[in-house]
């Protein structure tokens, strides 16, 4: 699973598909309890909108990716151009980010099994902060549409701090990807991830 990659070579890792992990959610669980169909029915919906943002996040990845060889080769119009698109997806993707969050807290809450309600809140757990990834994702983006050759003192505090927020969130992204993971291995046959 990938972290980030360095942008503009300034050591600065950029949200990648990192924040895909925390929107899927692959639940299938049989477990008992009188509303199991009704949350697996919102977790089938929270794996369409995981496939349906899922190209988005690779185009964002590409767009920072182009910023980076645009940067360095002094095309500043043209990595102006590839940061403001990378925004716009960024800021298509948080509602969605937030459509399956809702969702998950919904099945969450149902009347099902502890164990399915466990997994549920780990995975609730990683999408809030694959949602302050993106979300700092976008305002990484944003400092350098202001500054794009990232000149100013203020920037690179600002890069500096961000870079910061952004390992902490993906810490927490895959520690909870993790316990979901081993919620679902202590109750195969009832949940399947």
């Amino acid at each position: 699973m990938k972290t980030g990659f360095r942008l503009f070579g300034r050591g600065i890792p950029v949200f990648t598909s990192m924040a895909i992990a925390g929107l899927l959610l692959a639940v299938l669980a049989s477990g008992c309890g009188q509303q199991t169909g009704e949350a697996n029915r919102l977790v089938e919906e929270v794996n369409t909108i995981s496939l349906e943002v899922e190209p988005k996040f690779a185009e964002v990845e590409e767009l920072l990716q182009n910023a980076l060889v645009q940067l360095s080769a002094g095309q500043y119009e043209e990595q102006r151009a590839s940061l403001a698109r990378a925004q716009e997806l960024l800021d298509e993707i948080i509602p969605e980010i937030n459509r399956a969050k809702a969702k998950t807290d919904e099945a969450a809450a149902l009347n099902i099994s502890e164990s399915y309600r466990q997994y549920l809140t780990a995975k609730s757990r990683g999408l809030d902060a694959s949602l302050a990834l993106t979300e700092t994702s976008r305002e990484f983006t944003a400092v350098f549409l202001a500054d794009p050759a990232a000149e100013n003192p203020e920037t690179l505090t600002r890069i500096a701090e961000l870079q910061g927020q952004i390992q902490a969130l993906i810490i927490q992204l895959n520690e909870a990807e993790i316990e979901a993971r081993r919620i679902a291995e202590e109750n195969a046959g009832e949940i399947e991830p």
